[in-house]
């Protein structure tokens, strides 16, 4: 059955609507925010920002930059390209991907002493099997879900390795 061209202009029309949004960060209210988000939690918690997606489509590198004069040091990103780009624009503070990343992503990360996150036992293993010094990651672990993350039966073996 072919899909009735009516509908494909509908959702066209849709794509063109939404396409044409804009929206603005304002300077003083992301300050605002970050105040207040330090007033609430105690001094050795420490804030990390999402700037995934482009920040969400605000601008990873300018909404970085923001958060950074703002006092906020610490970022997480989907992938090793959208880490690589704030490298790329000097961005020096703590990075965390959050995204699965395949072995050789694992190694350049590493090189670029970005933080990335492990997922299972065989990403596990292979970082275990490199030489050279301590290697910063993030391990997820399956809370329920059972979507992402290591397994509860796998947590007495990640232990072994760790």
């Amino acid at each position: 059955m072919r899909p009735d061209i009516r509908e494909i202009k509908s959702s066209m029309l849709d794509l063109e609507i939404m396409t044409s949004t804009k929206v603005e960060i304002e300077f003083k209210n992301l300050s605002k925010n970050v105040d207040y988000l330090n007033q609430i939690i105690n001094n050795e918690v420490e804030v990390l920002a999402v700037v995934k997606a482009n920040a969400y489509g605000h601008g990873s590198i300018e909404t970085t930059k923001a958060l950074i004069k703002l006092g906020v040091d610490r970022f997480a990103v989907a992938t090793l390209k959208e880490a690589s780009e704030l490298i790329d624009a000097k961005i020096q503070s703590y990075i965390l991907i959050l995204g699965s990343i395949s072995e050789s992503e694992i190694l350049e990360a590493i090189n670029k002493n970005i933080v990335f996150t492990i997922y299972d036992l065989n990403q596990l293993n292979f970082i275990d099997n490199l030489k050279g010094g301590v290697i910063s990651f993030h391990l997820k672990i399956d809370t329920g879900m059972n979507r992402l993350g290591i397994d509860i039966n796998e947590i007495d073996k990640t232990i072994d390795i760790i």
